[in-house]
């Protein structure tokens, strides 16, 4: 394996700013002199070109997912978003105290009996509640 020389190796970000045209002047008239008299740049210069157009081809290209698909993505992440609760339990004078809440803000306030942890809580209990600590 050979080494790249450090030439190179210190123009590479450059390569790259002028393939995706994001260098300055300065910076691209560098490349372009660079890549002149390096073939080794000058292929991964190319390379650097082909997929800042392929990344601008998919970017403008409509979306393939049709607008039900999406609806019962977004219905069903809401769905997601309803059943995780947040929570966090702390200490009170009368005892270990659970607060909960959703997205839509909080949901549950319990004074947990028996134990100082989620397993204590109605919440536990609960199908398809996500405890999220």
């Amino acid at each position: 394996m050979t080494r790249k020389p450090t030439t190179c190796l210190e123009i590479e970000p450059a390569l790259i700013a002028a393939a995706t045209s994001e260098a300055d002047t300065t910076t691209a008239a560098r490349v372009e002199a660079h890549t002149r008299t390096c073939a080794s740049c000058r292929g991964e210069f190319a390379s650097y070109r082909a997929i800042d157009r392929a990344v601008g081809i998919w970017r403008e290209a409509p979306s393939p997912v049709e607008p039900s698909v999406r609806e019962r993505l977004e219905t069903r992440l809401a769905d997601l978003r309803r059943r995780a609760l947040v929570y966090r339990i702390f200490p009170s004078p009368l005892g270990p105290i659970l607060i909960a809440r959703s997205e839509e803000g909080v949901t549950c306030v319990e004074y947990l009996v028996g134990g100082r942890d989620f397993a204590h809580s109605r919440l536990a209990r609960m199908p398809g509640v996500e405890p999220i600590e």
